[in-house]
């Protein structure tokens, strides 16, 4: 029996003490037995000491829930994009285990009346409109830079990178490097999600 289990990774309430990660989890046999982890962090521009935190299984649904508590959470930010990696195995009676890996950062950023916030300050979106977003490419097509010098040189002039629909590669790069990205989706919302 073949089945593709839905899953979303999101945190929960999160404060400089802990912060909580939860995965649900839909679309899975009932048979289906969970377990999982959260490592990290990492970080590209630092060294760290990365723990790996237990996730839970909240009990039985129609949706399954797992979380875990993070006791001082490194957060993500343009200067140290620290990222924490999330592993999933569903194991059933009747079919191969799945691993199912994502990684995920916590931001300290959100909306305030009319402003955007970013570690507690005000901040304004400075950057530019990124065309080559979308393909998987180590130069692009007319001898440009690779991806990752791509990523490296929006980080150095501190560039917010406006893409559509941009490649997993992209999203996983720019995340590394601490370049936050202003997405639009077009007409491929549900592709777009399913891919990252």
């Amino acid at each position: 029996m073949n089945f593709t289990p839905d899953i979303t990774i999101f945190w929960g309430k999160t404060s400089q003490n802990l912060a909580h990660v939860f995965v649900r989890v839909a679309g899975l046999p009932s048979d289906a037995r969970l377990r999982g982890f959260v490592h990290g962090p990492v970080c590209r521009y630092s060294r760290t000491l990365p723990s790996r935190i237990t996730l839970r299984d909240l009990g039985p649904g129609d949706e399954r829930l797992l979380q875990a508590a993070i006791p001082d959470p490194c957060f993500w930010s343009p200067a140290l994009p620290f990222l924490y990696d999330a592993e999933l195995q569903v194991e059933t009676d009747a079919a191969e285990p799945i691993v199912l890996r994502q990684s995920l950062g916590v931001r300290m950023f959100g909306a305030s009346s009319r402003s955007l916030r970013l570690e507690g300050k005000r901040w304004v979106a400075r950057g530019t409109r990124w065309p080559a977003a979308s393909e998987t490419h180590t130069p692009n097509r007319d001898g440009g830079p690779s991806l990752a010098e791509a990523i490296a040189a929006l980080h150095d002039e501190s560039l917010v990178a406006v893409v559509t629909d941009p490649s997993p590669a992209v999203c996983r790069e720019a995340s590394e490097a601490g370049v936050m990205l202003l997405v639009s989706v077009a007409n491929n919302h549900a592709a777009f999600e399913h891919q990252v």
